[in-house]
């Protein structure tokens, strides 16, 4: 999945980190041919289907609080062009406005354009997210979210629709076979756990951080001292929060050069809802333990070879909390397990769970 998400796009998203009250946001769905080509058999109906069931899927993620609003073109639309040369290549953005015209859709007041095309010459898997200039019938140009997906699938239509919101990829840290360390690598996609991620089954939650950047999610904020906290899974709350924020404190020295501040988020995945899956997949999953990711960064190293990691809250980092196994599969914090962070000596202890809660008490100096 391309990401090249712009400013633009997240604008148009206002309020998106801090709105806690409901709200609603509306997208256009079409399924479209090249000249050339010929689409997904019954592409519109389908593409009604998934769209059912994306706002499903908001709903669940946020209790609520966020509503999907979907209308689809009722026939497939034809573009005045053949197949895009290469790889990953989008429709032609003039094409894309002369059939929306011919076609008498009326873009405003959406959120996104949902378009569903088949891929380029080359091939292409996923989708993207960008921003397309639409130019309506009277001269006037308008820039649009677009959500492009090559594949007519709910995980992809619904991932692309996310990222046009202004968050990223759901990434984990990869750190030579601890859990974390000053010189830790990202993994874009990394956390195959997360709808943001890379998995090839269908919709899982997105996690903890990117809900908060929602409004999602209002987490339970931990700065200092000893406290235990109980928390609702992430698809089943059952009217408790679903995450802890962790702010740890800060950290120096030659190191580890804060640049973001860091923070670690505690949620409980387990198996209900779009999160049914986690039970089953190989490696065990999040039903036993809890998911921790890592938001902030930090510069490492000297000179050349100096280098920052980064995992902002739109693109968290997962900690893998069984390093000793080449997998993220088992990256949970089981029930009885304590981790210490190495760069402040902040403890998160997993002190039991029932089917739909979680227990952990979280130490920071």
């Amino acid at each position: 999945m391309l990401h090249l998400a712009s400013l633009a796009a997240a604008a148009l998203f206002v309020g998106a980190a801090s709105a806690q009250d409901t709200r609603s946001t509306k997208v256009y769905g079409v399924v479209a041919n090249y000249t050339d080509t010929r689409s997904f058999p019954g592409g519109p109906e389908k593409l009604q289907r998934i769209l059912r069931t994306a706002r499903s899927f908001h709903a669940e993620g946020s209790g609520g609080a966020h509503d999907l609003v979907a209308e689809v073109h009722p026939v497939l639309l034809q573009l005045p062009q053949a197949r895009p040369p290469g790889k990953c290549q989008r429709p032609d953005a003039a094409a894309l406005s002369a059939a929306l015209r011919d076609a008498g859709i009326d873009l405003s007041g959406l959120h996104a354009l949902v378009l569903v095309v088949p891929p380029s010459a080359q091939g292409c898997p996923g989708g993207l997210q960008t921003v397309f200039r639409h130019v309506e019938s009277d001269g006037a140009a308008r820039r649009v979210p677009l959500a492009l997906a090559w594949s007519l699938t709910e995980r992809y239509v619904t991932h692309e629709i996310v990222h046009t919101y202004g968050v990223g990829h759901a990434n984990s840290l990869v750190c030579r076979k601890v859990t974390l360390a000053a010189d830790c690598r990202t993994r874009e996609y990394g956390n195959a756990w997360d709808l943001m991620g890379h998995d090839g089954g269908g919709l899982r939650m997105i996690s903890a951080p990117i809900r908060a950047f929602l409004g999602w999610t209002q987490p339970m904020v931990h700065e200092a001292g000893r406290a235990t906290y109980t928390i609702g899974a992430a698809t089943k709350a059952g009217g408790l929060p679903t995450a802890v924020e962790v702010r740890l404190p800060p950290a120096g020295g030659d190191a580890v050069k804060v640049q973001m501040p860091l923070a670690l988020w505690i949620e409980y995945r387990a198996a209900f809802g779009f999160d049914r899956r986690m039970a089953s997949t190989r490696g065990g999953g999040f039903p036993g333990g809890a998911m921790v990711n890592l938001t902030g960064s930090w510069r490492h190293g000297t000179g050349d070879r100096a280098r920052t990691i980064a995992c902002p809250r739109t693109a968290p980092c997962l900690l893998d909390m069984t390093p000793s196994t080449p997998t993220f599969g088992d990256a949970a914090l089981a029930v009885g397990q304590t981790w210490t962070d190495p760069f402040t000596g902040t403890r998160i202890t997993v002190d039991g769970r029932t089917d739909t809660t979680l227990t952990v008490t979280v130490t920071s100096p």
